[in-house]
């Protein structure tokens, strides 16, 4: 498994999203309105069925949309191993 770990500062629309090598959707971790506070989502290596991911790279992005319209929007992607 993977800890993915985040903070927000405001009230924001979160979207956590692994991608393959290739930029394909794996799975989406987290898609929701959450507050101001620190967050994990852990990644168990399963794709969006359940089914265990293979061995390899991939990638999250991490999507943060404030609602209140003030900030711009936070993105960020970051690489990870998956190792069986």
């Amino acid at each position: 498994t993977t800890t993915i770990l985040y903070g927000l500062a405001s009230q924001s629309h979160v979207i956590v999203k692994v991608y393959s090598v290739l930029g394909q959707e794996i799975a989406t971790l987290v898609n929701d309105v959450q507050s101001p506070s620190y967050y994990r989502v852990v990644w168990n290596g399963t794709n969006s069925n359940g089914i265990m991911a293979s061995s390899g790279v991939y990638f999250y992005r991490i999507t943060a949309a404030p609602v209140d319209g003030k900030s711009a929007p936070f993105s960020q992607v970051k690489k990870m191993l998956l190792m069986k």
